[in-house]
């Protein structure tokens, strides 16, 4: 059996025995200084896409096979503090609290909600992830956006019905190797399946418009919505910070914040947040071309592999 061990650290492939006792798994882990330096506690074992935990109990008498664990398996390992629990909950399939510290206001603009909170833009990095980064930090999960682009491509993958070539504008299997590549931006298609994926409402504020786009409006159990900020090019997120805590998703009866993100998104439109997709310019920061409109950047990147741009001011 061959497997690969992945942490933030590194990575490093082993080669146990099938029939081996998980424990001994467990203790090889451990002996590999280069997949954690702190020595910190061995918090989740990962595997599969979209990757999810084993189960750390019973490595005494489970072997390495009867978790589930298979030859060419990556495992996604976790190190830090309270390590050694004995089960972890699937970070990618359910939301944490809808809180979590904010210590700088980094959002550009700011609207009042009442006398106790404010609602912030909090602004997501220019790294052709943004979409997935956006709904990481909105629907607060500890995920990282190849991961979220996993269950996209899986999802896609299961449902051959729904997500045809019209629907994709492409064969199906070559938008999943497509949207799997950490430049590819994400769009409508993305925020429906991982709204269905998270079990919430993605409220989706156009600038350009100022309206919303509704994603996971058959989600009839979603208890809370989200709030994304859309420039055309970029997607940011909304928070609600109270007391220095930010909130991030609220019930799917509350409309206060609607409200107010409508007004933030009129003063973004006075920023001039918003870019028209048909008529703006960008350039390939792998070649240096400059491109016209989203279907130009689209057409350059099939055709030259290029999926890296930023826009031109």
């Amino acid at each position: 059996m061959r497997l690969r061990l992945k942490s933030k650290s590194g990575t490093k492939t082993i080669t146990p025995y099938p029939a081996a006792p998980f424990l001994v798994l467990l203790s090889q882990i451990a002996e590999i200084e280069e997949l954690n330096p702190s020595g910190s506690g061995l918090v989740a074992i990962k595997h599969g896409f979209p990757p999810k935990p084993i189960d750390l109990k019973d490595e005494k008498t489970s072997t390495i096979a009867a978790k589930g664990i298979k030859d060419g398996d990556q495992l996604i390992l976790e190190f830090g503090e309270g390590g050694g629990s004995q089960s972890v909950s699937s970070a990618t399939t359910k939301p944490k609290s809808s809180q979590q510290s904010q210590p700088e206001n980094n959002g550009v603009a700011m609207q009042y909600l009442s006398p106790d909170s404010n609602l912030f833009l909090r602004n997501i990095p220019d790294d052709n992830s943004c979409l997935f980064n956006a709904i990481v930090h909105a629907a607060m999960v500890d995920a990282h956006p190849l991961e979220l682009r996993s269950v996209v491509a899986n999802h896609i993958r299961g449902h051959p019905e729904t997500y045809t070539e019209v629907i994709l504008g492409q064969e199906p299997g070559k938008y999943c190797d497509w949207i799997i590549k950490k430049d590819s931006w994400g769009g409508a298609i993305e925020l429906e399946i991982l709204a269905e994926w998270f079990n919430i409402r993605i409220e989706c504020l156009d600038i350009e418009l100022c309206q919303f786009i509704l994603f996971g409006k058959d989600q009839s159990s979603a208890p809370s919505y989200i709030v994304l900020i859309y420039s055309g090019i970029h997607y940011d997120y909304v928070a609600e910070n109270a007391g220095g805590k930010d909130i991030t998703s609220w019930p799917v009866e509350s409309t206060t914040v609607l409200a107010a993100s409508k007004k933030l998104g009129k003063k973004l439109q006075s920023q001039d947040y918003a870019t028209n997709t048909t008529t703006f310019r960008v350039r390939c920061l792998v070649c240096y071309e400059v491109l016209v409109g989203e279907m130009g950047a689209s057409k350059h990147a099939e055709k030259t592999g290029h999926y890296s741009f930023g826009e031109v001011k």
